[in-house]
């Protein structure tokens, strides 16, 4: 996370909407406020929220419902995830292991 991102846990506040919603409300009350356009990731977790938000900048919105989340991890490049920096993703890829899916398919313990 950065200076320009923020994290909101919204589970109490999205009772009586979604939290796709509330995203969409964020990003047009940030726009109208400051002309500045802002991306939104809406998903189970932090991490596969800020995933999801990387692939529709600069303005856009990934929802990830939890059901979809295991799917939604498989085709993804291991230096996405954060905190799998230049270093460890060569000591994966040295294994052959360049996405989520070759890691849950592997055996090797690394």
């Amino acid at each position: 996370m950065s200076l320009d991102e923020a994290y909101l846990d919204v589970t109490l506040e999205c009772q009586n909407s979604s939290a796709t919603e509330l995203a969409e409300h964020i990003r047009n009350e940030i726009f109208d406020l400051t002309k500045l356009t802002a991306s939104a990731g809406v998903a189970p977790n932090k991490m596969i929220a800020k995933i999801a938000s990387d692939i529709n900048k600069p303005n856009g919105i990934a929802v990830v419902k939890p059901h979809f989340a295991f799917q939604f991890m498989q085709p993804l490049l291991l230096k996405k995830i954060p905190f799998i920096g230049p270093v460890t993703f060569k000591k994966f890829s040295n294994h052959n292991l360049m996405t989520c899916a070759n890691v849950v398919a592997s055996e090797k313990n690394i």
